[in-house]
This record gives C-alpha cells, sequence and structure tokens, in this order.
C-alpha cells in the first residue's frame, strides 16, 4: 500500500541534491553579479560546506526560500526557466553535460534520466525496465 504525503510532511525532508544551487549560483554570478550570494546562502540557511559536498541533500525549506528570494532580487518571473537553459552548459552540470553526451539509443537515454533523477531530487523516482528488444520498453514513473 502506497502512503501519500502532504506537501508539509516533505518541506524538512531532504529532497534536492545541491548540484541545483550551484546551477543557480552560477547563473545569478554570471548574469546578476551585483547580487551577494552569501545573502542567499544565509537566507537559505545553507552553507557553503553543504554546495561543496556533491552528496549533499536540501530540503524543500532550503530550496523555496532561495528561489524567493532569487525572485525577489532579479523581479525575474521567469528567471527558473532561465535557469534550467543555462544548466545545460554550465560548469555545475558536469554530470549532465557527461551523460547527454552519452545518448547513443533510446535504451541509453532512458537509463540516463533514471540515473540523473537519483541524483538531482527524491521528490520524483523514475525506472526503466526492459521488456523486450530495442524499442519495446516500459516505465514507471
Amino acid at each position: 500500500m502506497t502512503m501519500v504525503t502532504s506537501p508539509q510532511d516533505l518541506s524538512d525532508k531532504p529532497l534536492y541534491n545541491t548540484q541545483l544551487i550551484n546551477n543557480n549560483i552560477e547563473y545569478i554570478k554570471q548574469f546578476h553579479p551585483d547580487l551577494n550570494i552569501d545573502d542567499f546562502l544565509r537566507y537559505s540557511e545553507i552553507t557553503t560546506y553543504q554546495l561543496e559536498d556533491p552528496a549533499h541533500w536540501l530540503t524543500q525549506n532550503q530550496v523555496d526560500r532561495f528561489h524567493e528570494m532569487l525572485l525577489q532580487k532579479t523581479g525575474d518571473l521567469s528567471i527558473s526557466r532561465k535557469i534550467g537553459r543555462f544548466a545545460a552548459t554550465s560548469k555545475a552540470s558536469g554530470l549532465l553535460r557527461k551523460v547527454a553526451l552519452g545518448f547513443m539509443t533510446p535504451t541509453s537515454a532512458y537509463w540516463a534520466v533514471q540515473k540523473l533523477t537519483s541524483k538531482m531530487t527524491r521528490g520524483f523516482s523514475f525506472k526503466l525496465r526492459k521488456i523486450g528488444t530495442v524499442g519495446t520498453h516500459i516505465m514507471e514513473v
């Protein structure tokens, strides 16, 4: 039996890899150099040593607070989309870029997505199970 968890239950659960915030910070440094990153981190209760640890996970509250300040300081309602597009070329997205270069077949692409989602967020589960020859797959989301 699957238990449904309310959003309030997840607010203090580590769900997001620091890689996501590192992409945001790299974008801010490049396109909004006047903004003070330390202010963002302090408000979000994120430490620099947490960001330097690729195995560290941030809570929904931390990520929400970071994004709240990002919207407030930039006034750009489409900032998340811009950062998402920037992530493909970002230094902080080294793993993403390496995996994207390995997309040779649909099977490898699905496998990479499965691996990436587990490294970026714990709030989403993506599993791939091959059930036949190439081109015949079933995905469980």
